[in-house]
């Protein structure tokens, strides 16, 4: 299979919705069965085939990678600031253990 701009073969439309939608397209290297039409696959179609596989639009993937990525600063920063809390706590349990002595 190939990424293409321009369909050269016929019939110059995707084999699925037979529309002509702005590229790129799949150029399956397969002819139909019957052989007088060569298939193309545009991005719409092959979208729509990719969700109902259970597959996420690349922008909404990205856009995951982003959010994951900064919610992993704030969990270290948030472990960080919960270790320098437990430090403090442990020292106070000192100073009460002191002072009632």
């Amino acid at each position: 299979m190939d990424k293409v701009d321009v369909l050269v073969w016929a019939p110059g439309c995707c084999y699925i919705c037979k529309c002509t939608p702005e590229g790129p397209y799949v150029d399956t290297r397969k002819d139909s069965s019957w052989g007088d039409e060569h298939i193309y696959i545009c991005k719409d179609c092959i979208l729509e085939m990719a969700r109902l596989l259970g597959f996420e639009e690349p922008k909404k993937v990205a856009h995951a990678y982003r959010c994951f990525g900064a919610l992993t600063q704030q969990n270290k920063r948030l472990k960080e600031k919960l270790a320098a809390f437990e430090e403090i706590e442990k020292k106070w349990e000192e100073i009460k253990c002191l002072s009632s002595a």
